[in-house]
């Protein structure tokens, strides 16, 4: 019985995972969504929000979330007059 037990904790830890993964991304995209609305108040606490948004992104983040982020980034610079930092390659 005690087995059963141990194997059933060993299960659900392990299905916690992506669940737990999950949560973190989508979590991590909210921030990019409420960091968006902020730059039209706060572009220069937008900037540094989004820059930590770049620098922790969750493992396994999709393209299309790196792409976000980057856009995020992109529009804060072109709000700061930062339009060479803007279009340069990161």
């Amino acid at each position: 019985m005690r087995g059963w037990s141990i194997f059933l904790l060993l299960l659900s830890l392990c299905l916690a995972g992506p669940a737990r993964a999950a949560g973190t991304i989508d979590a991590w995209r909210s921030e990019i969504t409420r960091t968006r609305a902020l730059a039209e108040n706060d572009a220069p606490g937008a900037y540094a929000e989004a820059q930590r948004l770049e620098r922790d992104q969750p493992p396994g983040a999709a393209a299309a979330d790196k792409a976000r982020v980057l856009n995020l980034l992109a529009r804060i610079e072109i709000y700061l007059a930062l339009t060479d930092a803007s279009v340069s390659a990161r």
